[in-house]
């Protein structure tokens, strides 16, 4: 949701730098230069203040992780995206093709392997961030580095070893896929 939520700014930046997109640019960059505790401690306030019966709801807790990690997103987006030279989509659209259809058949197609990248940066971002699952969730909604940090404070080692296995499992995924995209793009891991 965060990476679809990411294209259209990112594609706005990437063609015509400068006013509106920059704006929306910083506005999202502040939201990963923030500490996770307060963008959350922020959201609670302000769900508290302005809507107490959204509180503890999977709309906030993703709202949440959208403000946190949408800079990452678009940083992601805007890699692909600059690297799709501009010329193919100007010769699309003067031999009669729409925009829409410019970039659902050319431009998406060639922005796959960044969009498959920045969805794996932002899985493995989202699977462990725990400020986030620990005060947006909604009642008895553990997650697992919920789970993985109740069973540690409670000194039950043998009860976080499980979530915490799970915890790696999940990301063995996504990490995957960033080294096959980073052996395909000839670049250097380690």
């Amino acid at each position: 949701m965060i990476l679809l939520c990411a294209v259209p700014p990112a594609y706005l930046r990437s063609r015509s730098p400068g006013g509106p997109a920059w704006v929306i640019w910083a506005l999202t960059q502040t939201g990963y230069a923030l500490p996770g505790i307060v963008v959350v401690l922020g959201a609670a306030f302000l769900t508290n203040t302005m809507a107490p019966w959204l509180y503890g709801t999977l709309p906030v807790m993703l709202g949440a992780f959208m403000v946190r990690y949408m800079s990452q997103g678009l940083r992601a987006v805007e890699s692909g995206i600059s690297q799709v030279p501009q010329r193919l989509g100007e010769a699309a659209r003067g031999l009669g093709e729409r925009p829409a259809r410019v970039f659902w058949r050319i431009e998406l197609p060639l922005l796959a392997p960044s969009l498959a990248a920045g969805w794996a940066l932002l899985f493995l971002n989202v699977l462990k961030d725990l400020p986030v699952n620990l005060l947006l969730r909604p009642p008895g909604f553990d997650t697992l580095p919920v789970r993985t940090w109740l069973s540690a404070t409670d000194g039950i080692y043998t009860q976080a070893a499980l979530p915490s296995l799970l915890l790696i499992a999940s990301a063995a995924l996504p990490l995957a896929v960033l080294l096959k995209y980073a052996a395909r793009r000839g670049l250097e891991v380690g």
